[in-house]
Order: C-alpha cells, then sequence, then structure tokens
C-alpha cells in the first residue's frame, strides 16, 4: 500500500482498505444467500468461479509496480528472516505484534465459540448467529473510518493499546450476556480488532524504509496468521473444557498477557523512525 500511494497517504489508504473489506464481509454472505435463492446453489458456484476470472482481468489491467530502488533480491526464507529481524528489534512494531497475539487471543474466541454460544446456549436461529457476527464486522468498519479521520493526531500504538484492551475486556461478559448486550459487545469487539490491526499495518510503513518493506509486511504477515494457528487451538479447547465460562477464561488470559506486554515492553519516550530518519511519536 505505501508503494502504490505513498508514505503519507498510506494511513488514509489502510483505512479505507480496511473498511471495504469489513464492508464486504459484512455484505457477502446476504448477496450469497439471496444469489442462492434467485439462480440455485449449483448456479452459485458458477457465478463464483465468473467473479474470481472477472477479478483476475481487473488485476492484469493495472501497471506493473517498480521493484523499490535499492532493494536487494533475497531467497523467501532469508528475507522472512531479515523481516522478522526488523519486527522484533523495533520496540513500537515489537510492542504492535504482541497486541496482536492479544486481539488473536480474543478475535479466536469469538469466531470458534460464537456459534455455540448463540445456537447452542441461548437456542436462537442462524439468522442471529449472522447478525451478531454482522455486529462484529461492522464494528470493524466503523473503527477502520475512525483510524481514517484521526489520522496521526494520536500516535499509532495508543490506538493499538485502546484496542487490545477494548476487545480483550468486551468478550469477559459473553458467556452471560443476552443476545442484546451481546450485539453491543461484540460490536466493541470489532473495534477492538481493528484498533490493533490496522494502526499495526500503518506503524509498519511509517517505521520501515522502503526498500525493506516487502520483507518487512511478508514477515509481519506470517507472524500475524501464526497467532491465530495458535490461538485457535486455545480457542477450542476452552469451548470444550469450559463451555459455561470459555469467553470469560479466555478474555481473562487477553488482559493478563496485555498487562505483561504494557508493563514490560510499552515504547517509552520518543522512538525514532527508522523509515523517516527522525524522531517519532510512538510513546504511549
Amino acid at each position: 500500500m505505501p508503494l502504490v500511494v505513498g508514505q503519507d497517504e498510506a494511513g488514509p489508504a489502510f483505512a479505507l482498505s480496511s473498511a471495504t473489506t469489513e464492508l464486504i464481509n459484512i455484505i457477502g454472505p446476504g448477496l450469497a444467500g439471496a444469489t442462492a435463492a434467485l439462480l440455485g446453489t449449483r448456479n452459485l458456484f458458477f457465478v463464483d468461479a465468473a467473479s474470481f476470472l472477472l477479478s483476475g482481468l481487473l488485476i492484469l489491467t493495472l501497471p506493473a509496480l517498480r521493484a523499490a530502488q535499492g532493494e536487494d533480491q533475497r531467497s523467501t526464507w532469508a528475507g522472512i528472516r531479515d523481516g522478522t529481524a526488523r519486527l522484533w528489534r523495533d520496540p513500537p512494531i515489537r510492542f504492535a505484534l504482541l497486541l496482536e497475539l492479544v486481539a488473536a487471543i480474543a478475535g479466536a474466541l469469538i469466531l470458534v465459540n460464537t456459534v455455540t454460544r448463540i445456537q447452542g446456549d441461548l437456542q436462537l436461529s442462524e439468522a442471529t448467529y449472522g447478525w451478531v457476527m454482522a455486529a462484529y464486522g461492522l464494528g470493524a468498519t466503523l473503527a477502520s473510518l475512525v483510524v481514517g479521520f484521526v489520522g496521526k493526531r494520536w500516535p499509532r500504538t495508543r490506538f493499538i493499546l485502546l484496542g487490545g484492551l477494548i476487545t480483550s475486556v468486551a468478550i469477559l461478559p459473553g458467556n452471560i450476556a443476552p443476545l442484546p448486550v451481546i450485539l453491543i459487545l461484540w460490536l466493541l469487539a470489532g473495534v477492538g480488532q481493528n484498533w490493533v490491526n490496522l494502526p499495526a499495518e500503518t506503524l509498519l510503513a511509517e517505521r520501515t524504509e522502503e526498500a525493506a518493506q516487502g520483507r518487512v509486511y511478508g514477515a509481519h504477515f506470517a507472524w500475524s496468521h501464526l497467532w491465530y494457528a495458535l490461538t485457535y487451538p486455545v480457542a477450542g479447547w476452552l469451548g470444550t473444557r469450559v463451555p459455561q465460562a470459555n469467553f470469560l477464561v479466555g478474555g481473562g488470559l487477553a488482559v493478563a498477557l496485555l498487562v505483561v506486554v504494557v508493563v514490560a515492553l510499552r515504547p517509552q519516550g520518543k522512538a525514532g523512525s527508522p523509515a523517516a530518519g527522525g524522531p517519532g511519536a510512538e510513546s504511549i
């Protein structure tokens, strides 16, 4: 994204991209259901295939993006290792990456256990479950717009800390809350998820020189998906072992990890920006 729109516009571009993705995730299932009802389930797959082909053709019409000046060619593994080293040695980025683990705990609990809570415990319909998850996506969509509007007036790490706190605390009452409260809590959890992940993406662009951004974003993609590879089994285990308190226990684990990260690794003072070569303002 920074290579396409430029460093100054990267933040708003990330926000717009995130809001669009979240909105599509809300609207998409409804459109798929309407298409299936109109054309039939079998024909829905042909429509899906045609949409993929059309997307590919549209992508082919885009101009090629030149490699960054001074970018050295490395193997995939060497690029991931170099990107990983850059992630973990930069204090604000390291802080953001660990807060993404906090958000992944809460996110995995929501994605794995919400269906059991809504359709199992509360004995509600699949449509109700869809509305609950739509509230989660709506929260993320609105949060993206807020990040884009606020811009650089708030340090990215402050957004990330607030997002981690909101998404962790929001799921704590999930096992005892009635449906209207769950809708509000899941909307807030979506806000928190976005305020962790979106500013983290922008932070990478702001604190990484252009020639290394491909390696850093590649490593970040690997690490952020590793967090979910670790937290999905935890969410499933909590759902089977403590089904009446899985959100409480998992949310408590997320809050505890957040406290440890803030106490031990919170960026202090003015953190220099490697990308800009000057002082940054990533203190919390």
